[in-house]
């Protein structure tokens, strides 16, 4: 119930009263299931929330568990049931029957997700945790999981359905064994990424069927390993043997990933400033997260510029260890999954391995296309532009007369002058002007050629987008223009190169793009990688590249009627494919790929 004003002022006062009992500005509230906690802004305010609304009612600062720690026995081991239906069944068991089967051995703890309360089942002897609804659930959970840590060994955590791992992430962190149980699942694409998120968050997958297991396997894409047993129904005393089986083997699997993160560590190979940027780093957090993300496919990351995993892996078939492990291990051999990372120093890059020197700047001819659909926020990279010390050809292409003229007015406000500035339709986003707009003449004319284009997306966020064109603009021209002049200096001084662009940290197949990418290198004639093949490209199509190694594509003589008419979707498109091809293609001419990294710049 609201309380009346005059306690709500009182509460205030009591919040920031700094000797108030028991307070900690540092002290994270945890509030509990049943009491449903606070929603919305006060998820970020749970204190002040507390004083405002429960004034008075210090039990609600507690974790339930706290609140039943007469039901724990310290001499046993603690097994705890995460379930979102108090009706589930688990190995043909229904959750009383094996809560009264189990509590003999352990103490056991029930947590209920998404549940009516007038549903749920409370035993004298079990802890009850929920029904939990609203809030951070996965936070609220791993508290009561801390909590329990501290009375009693923990067995194991179980979760009793797939949609129960929504919750995982949090208990993940704990470095505990996780069995999640999945009885079931439909091939819907939320559900796929969820099997898949399981995967990364739990120990142990466990499937009441081999069919229901290899279902999961083909649908989500995950490696058919130890990882994933099947739990079949048995009598009490065979079922318990084998949940304190399953246990111990959580447990070896759990010391061998912190062998791996050891082995990692001690070699510094994962740049965890790349990697992760967004995860501040505090012990093996980032090397877990990236050992998970490769074992389950769920938005896995490469450890550092120039070195595929996903490449590697797709080269050494059959492995039984993370495939940067196994690169590691095995010397860090050079091949297809490695490509040279070159910074913004340039000391060495004007020398070939010969010792002679490359052609000079003044002696090949470079442009660089920018495709301008929005031209917003340009003047900027127009600066950065005009301020390197190498000079190329600069032709623009926009979608509109009214972009045309913003256009001219910038280049005239910064005294720049181009070759070319033209409307093209809008078709085939930048590709389309790229190549059918320009293509001939960049072509025919230049051996080099630069590609950027102005990005906004109505699915990303504002911040995202930023912090992604950041990377690719400094990756590719750099803060005042160095980076280009590094990149052409080497292009110039080094002919086995095809492409240059920054190294996206983010692994990506050909995801729902491999049938236009497979028609369109048929027409080339030329081999397309399988089609779940790892590959390096450029994510965001922005390079700088040599014309003989993009050829084929241009040969192709693609009109404007070939290319997709927005909207285009997301993924799956030809002009996704063709992202993915202009990685692809140097290689398959002959030529070698270069990445970019630039100190502090990732995404």
């Amino acid at each position: 119930m609201m309380q009346s004003p005059f306690s709500i002022v009182v509460g205030f006062f009591s919040f920031i009263n700094p000797f108030h009992k028991g307070f900690s500005r540092k002290e994270e509230v945890i509030y509990c299931s049943r009491r449903q906690g606070p929603t919305g802004l006060w998820e970020k305010l749970p204190r002040l929330h507390y004083h405002l609304f429960n004034l008075g009612k210090q039990y609600l600062l507690k974790t339930d568990l706290e609140l039943q720690v007469a039901k724990i026995d310290p001499s046993k081991k603690s097994l705890v049931l995460i379930t979102d239906d108090a009706r589930a069944s688990l190995a043909g068991r229904s959750l009383g029957s094996l809560v009264e089967e189990l509590k003999s051995e352990f103490n056991i703890v029930v947590v209920y997700l998404h549940e009516n309360p007038r549903k749920i089942r409370v035993w004298r002897d079990v802890v009850t945790i929920g029904p939990l609804e609203r809030g951070d659930l996965g936070a609220v959970v791993s508290e009561e999981i801390k909590s329990l840590r501290k009375l009693s060994e923990l067995e194991s955590v179980m979760a009793a359905s797939l949609e129960c791992g929504e919750v995982l992430p949090n208990v993940w962190e704990l470095e505990i064994p996780i069995l999640h149980y999945i009885p079931e699942f439909l091939p819907t694409l939320r559900l796929v990424e969820r099997l898949q998120k399981s995967c990364r968050d739990s120990t142990l997958q466990l499937f009441p069927s081999e069919g229901i297991r290899a279902k999961a396997v083909a649908l989500a894409g995950i490696e058919d390993d130890r990882r994933l047993r099947v739990l079949e129904s048995a009598g009490s005393e065979g079922f318990i043997s084998e949940l304190k089986r399953l246990a111990v083997d959580a447990r070896s699997l759990l010391a061998e990933e912190k062998k791996q993160c050891s082995e990692i560590k001690e070699t510094g190979f994962l740049d965890t400033r790349y990697a992760y940027p967004q995860i501040e780093v505090t012990g093996d957090r980032p090397i877990r997260d990236y050992l998970a993300a490769w074992r389950s496919g769920w938005k896995p990351r490469k450890p550092c510029p120039g070195f595929h995993p996903g490449v590697y892996r797709d080269h050494h078939k059959g492995l039984q260890v993370d495939p940067m492990v196994d690169f590691i291990q095995q010397g860090k051999p050079d091949g297809p999954w490695m490509a040279e990372a070159m910074g913004e120093v340039a000391a060495e890059w004007l020398k070939v391995k010969s010792g002679k020197v490359g052609k000079k700047n003044s002696e090949i001819r470079a442009a660089l296309h920018l495709h301008l659909h929005y031209t917003e926020g340009i003047e900027e990279l127009l600066r950065k532009i005009k301020a390197s010390r190498t000079k190329t050809d600069l032709f623009i292409s926009t979608t509109s007369e009214e972009g045309k003229v913003r256009v001219k007015v910038m280049l005239a406000k910064n005294r720049m002058t181009c070759c070319e500035l033209a409307v093209f339709p809008n078709r085939g986003r930048d590709i389309g002007p790229f190549l059918t707009g320009f293509g001939l003449k960049l072509f025919s004319d230049y051996e080099i050629v630069g590609h950027l284009h102005s990005k906004k997306s109505p699915h990303a966020h504002d911040d995202y987008l930023q912090n992604w064109v950041e990377f690719l603009e400094k990756g590719l021209v750099g803060k005042v223009g160095g980076m280009m002049d590094v990149i052409l200096d080497k292009m110039t001084s080094d002919p086995s190169i095809g492409i240059i662009y920054p190294d996206d940290p983010g692994c990506f197949g050909w995801e729902g793009n491999y049938s236009y990418g497979k028609q369109l290198l048929e027409k080339m004639g030329l081999d397309s990688p399988q089609s779940d093949a790892s590959m390096n490209f450029p994510v965001g199509t922005m390079f700088w590249a040599r014309t003989a190694a993009l050829k084929p594509l241009i040969d192709l003589n693609l009109q404007w009627v070939d290319y997709p008419e927005e909207p285009i979707p997301i993924d799956g498109s030809m002009l996704h494919a063709m992202e993915r091809i202009f990685g692809i293609l140097p290689g398959l001419c002959g030529f070698r790929t270069v990445v970019t990294q630039v100190e502090g710049v990732s995404r």
